[in-house]
């Protein structure tokens, strides 16, 4: 049900980190710090989503409990995992706490500690890249493909969480196992071409779901005027 265009964007995306760990000799640290950031940019994707959604009973003022809430949650899922990193990759746990003491609510606190064992010149293409593919998606698949007409905010709210926590759990066994070796780059490459195959898995099945109440509304609007 997703458009080629939004796959393409997807999997051309991914590629950033593969030629990351070759050409700029990104590290394991570089390659999660990325990820995370890539957590950020589909929480803020979701909030869009949310705020426009116009499915079937859709209301606004349904709107004003659930977006914020959503916000709220996946923001201190989003933290958490950031201070995952942070210590998983040796930045210490004392960085993070400064950050989070020091950075604002909602992970931002966070950021500069994780980014502290990063290049951030490097980072940031690679944050570009996924966040114009998620971009992409947002625009040829829910709106313009009318996914925006077919969804709530209410049955938006998971959405993210079961997306994040696979590719997150391939990427950190993935990191453990790089790490064990040493972070050679052929398990760095292993790593970033499993958790594309991942995310583009994920991607075609969230909007596969999204896709099958449209079919069935239509078989029954055919029964109907038969």
């Amino acid at each position: 049900m997703s458009s080629r265009l939004a796959v393409v964007s997807l999997v051309a995306a991914n590629v950033v980190p593969l030629v990351g760990v070759l050409a700029w000799d990104w590290s394991i640290a570089t390659i999660l710090a990325l990820y995370w950031l890539e957590n950020g940019i589909i929480g803020v994707s979701n909030v869009i989503r949310m705020v426009t959604a116009a499915g079937p009973g859709e209301t606004h003022l349904g709107k004003l409990f659930l977006v914020p809430f959503f916000i709220v949650h996946y923001g201190l899922f989003w933290t958490v995992h950031g201070v995952f990193v942070t210590s998983f990759f040796g930045a210490g746990l004392d960085a993070v706490g400064t950050g989070i003491g020091t950075g604002g609510p909602f992970g931002l606190g966070v950021v500069s500690s994780v980014l502290l064992g990063v290049d951030s010149g490097t980072l940031a293409w690679g944050v570009l890249s996924l966040a114009l593919g998620h971009g992409v998606s947002l625009v040829s698949n829910y709106f313009l493909g009318g996914e925006v007409r077919r969804v709530t905010a209410a049955a938006l709210m998971a959405r993210p969480y079961g997306r994040v926590v696979i590719l997150h759990l391939t990427i950190i066994f993935g990191a453990f196992a790089a790490m064990l070796l040493g972070a050679p780059i052929g398990a760095m490459l292993v790593l970033v071409v499993t958790k594309t195959v991942v995310d583009v898995g994920a991607h075609l099945r969230e909007h596969r779901a999204i896709g099958e109440p449209r079919a069935g509304h239509l078989e029954a609007h055919r029964v109907s005027r038969s």
